[in-house]
This record gives structure tokens, C-alpha cells and sequence, in this order.
């Protein structure tokens, strides 16, 4: 399946240029697992709350199968979606710009988890708990999120039901570039999406700000937000239940389900290897000060790195980490269903 994508540049002027389109290749699986964990931080912020996050991850894959369908070899909105009232159709369009957002910084970028900005940003004791703090409340983007490189990405998302008129590329590649520094380094990504939902097929608008604004917003995250959100939350995942193989999957790789969810996280079993001893120390570390933190957080995140680059896994999966869907929740999906 796929979706018609075009990619514009800033010029030298300032204005957006179109650089090239293609139709960009994914599959049901991978939009239905970026629908069910867009703006979230972790696998423990999917599952947080239990009974009703199992309900919000059928509400979100709902959203997906309800409203969208493939139309010969394409992604476009169902007649459903055409069926909804002006009000509606903003929401799926956000929310499903969101979905698309996750997909493509996963997809071009290999940035697994891409976090909602303001929800990560304010006081919230149900989310992990990633210590970010705006020095001001100016324009600002909707994502943010970083790679097991290292690398930090920031993400604008916008979705329209009808036609995204250049103004508003314009305007989201200005909250794009409005992030100068995080922690204290620049992102090394940044853009924003335009996806016009209502199109013939669905299309998206992938936009290239040069350089972040001098005078942008300086942000401090958690210099181990890597850590926090995908170790240690499948860490917690592993331990409260006995990882397995599953049958006829990657052997390489062990798996849990995600509580109430019928989603299974798995994780390479080299890493695990690794990182289950280095984990069961790092819990430990918050009684020992801040230069012996630190020295720990550079070890562990050492072997991690020494180990996906050994097997290649930056490249298949992120950071070791990949996720399961079972095969009965997405055979209606990948049906090819006439309007």
C-alpha cells in the first residue's frame, strides 16, 4: 500500500520549493501500531491505565479501520469519513496527521517514538516521568523525539480534509524551525507534515526547514530519554512477565504482550542480554551522585549501541525493539475495498 508523497526544500529566499514525490511504501501494520502510540513517550504510557487503555487502543485502531481503506494501491479516507460533520472530520484529520507524523519519522528518520510536546511538557504524574522544561510558551512544534543514535528530531504535524493551501506549509515549517537547541544541542532533524486526508489518495506534504531559528526555544530534556522510554519501560514489560519466542516470527527476538492490548514488544535477545543486568543496576542508581549516574548511563548505553551496530539492528528495527500485531486484527484492513 501506498501513499503519494512530496517533499519540498526551503530555498535560498525563504520559500518552499517542491523537491520531488513518490509514492512512499508501508503497510496496515505499521500504521496501526503509529495510530495506537502517537504523541505517547513509552510502551508503559500505551498501557498505563489498564482496562481503559485497552479501550484507547481499540478506540484509536477504530478510528483507522473505520474512516480509511485502500483504494487499489492506495491509503484514502472511506466513505465514512466524507460522511462526518465538518467538526469530526478536523479531529480524524489531527489525529490521523499525528499517526502519519510517527510513521514517517520512524519510516525516513529511524526516531521510534515521537512525544507530544505540550503533554510531556506539563505536569502529568501518568506519563513517564521525562523532565522537560520550555523556557517560554512561544509557537512551537507538536513533536519531538530522538533516535537511538542519539539524534533529535522535531515533527510539526498538520492534517486538512480538503486541499493544504501553501500558507499553511508555510506556517507549520515556521513551528518546525522554532526549536533552536535541546538540552543544549541542535536538532538534527526537522520537519513538518501537511497530509491532506480527504484527497483521492491520501497525500502527504514532507517539508525541509534548512536551519532551526536563532531565536528559537531552548529545551531541556532528559539527557537519557532513549533510556527512560524504550529500555526501561520494556525492561518493567520483561520482568513482570516471561518474555517468549513467538511462533513463526523473528527468532532473534523475545516477546511480551502489552497488557490488554493483543500488541506483543519484543526486543532483540542479544540486547536483552545486555541490558537486563545493566537495567537491574541502573534502577539502583538514584541513590549514587550525579558523576557516578552519569558514568553508569555511558556504559549502559555503550553496550546497547556496540550491540545493535553488531547485528545490524538499527536498520531492521529500533534499537533492537519491534512490535507484533496479531494477524486477525488487520486482515480487514488489508483487503482492498471499493468505494
Amino acid at each position: 500500500m501506498f501513499i503519494d508523497s512530496h517533499y519540498y526544500f526551503e530555498d535560498s529566499s525563504g520559500e518552499l520549493s517542491s523537491f520531488f514525490s513518490r509514492d512512499t511504501e508501508f503497510t496496515w501494520k505499521e500504521i496501526l501500531i503509529c495510530a495506537i502510540t502517537a504523541g505517547r513517550a513509552s510502551f508503559r504510557d500505551v498501557s498505563y491505565f489498564g482496562y481503559r487503555s485497552q479501550l484507547e487502543v481499540a478506540y484509536r485502531a477504530l478510528v483507522v479501520f473505520t474512516n480509511f481503506q485502500q483504494k487499489r494501491r492506495y491509503l484514502k479516507a472511506g466513505r465514512n469519513f466524507y460522511a462526518l460533520d465538518p467538526s469530526e472530520k478536523g479531529a480524524v484529520s489531527y489525529f490521523m496527521a499525528s499517526a502519519l507524523a510517527r510513521l514517517y519519522a520512524w519510516r525516513e528518520l529511524d526516531v521510534f517514538w515521537m512525544m507530544n510536546l505540550d503533554v510531556y511538557s506539563s505536569i502529568n504524574p501518568y506519563a513517564v516521568p521525562i523532565d522537560i522544561r520550555l523556557v517560554d510558551k512561544r509557537i512551537r512544534p507538536d513533536l519531538i523525539g530522538q533516535n537511538a543514535s542519539g539524534d533529535w528530531c522535531v515533527l510539526e504535524a498538520k492534517g486538512r480534509s480538503h486541499c493544504v493551501p501553501n500558507s499553511l506549509r508555510t506556517s507549520s515549517k515556521a513551528q518546525a524551525k522554532n526549536i533552536k537547541s535541546i538540552s543544549g544541542v541542535t536538532p538534527t532533524h526537522m520537519y513538518s507534515l501537511c497530509a491532506n486526508i480527504g484527497a483521492n489518495k491520501l497525500r502527504v506534504d514532507w517539508i525541509d526547514p534548512p536551519e532551526p531559528n536563532e531565536n528559537g526555544l531552548e529545551i531541556k530534556v532528559d539527557e537519557d530519554f532513549v533510556i527512560l522510554a524504550s529500555y526501561l519501560s520494556i525492561y518493567d514489560l520483561m520482568i513482570s512477565r516471561k518474555p517468549v519466542p513467538l511462533i513463526d516470527r523473528d527468532e532473534r527476538f523475545l516477546f511480551v504482550e502489552l497488557e490488554n492490548t493483543m500488541i506483543n514488544v519484543g526486543i532483540s535477545r542479544q540486547v536483552w542480554e545486555i541490558i537486563e543486568p545493566q537495567l537491574r543496576m541502573y534502577k539502583n542508581l538514584q541513590t549514587k551522585n550525579s558523576e557516578e549516574l552519569r558514568f553508569e548511563r555511558n556504559v549502559l548505553r555503550e553496550k546497547i549501541m556496540a550491540a545493535l551496530k553488531r547485528d545490524d539492528l538499527l536498520v531492521s528495527s529500533y534499537g533492537g525493539i519491534t512490535v507484533e500485531i496479531p494477524d486477525e486484527l488487520l486482515e480487514h484492513l488489508s483487503k482492498e475495498q471499493e468505494l
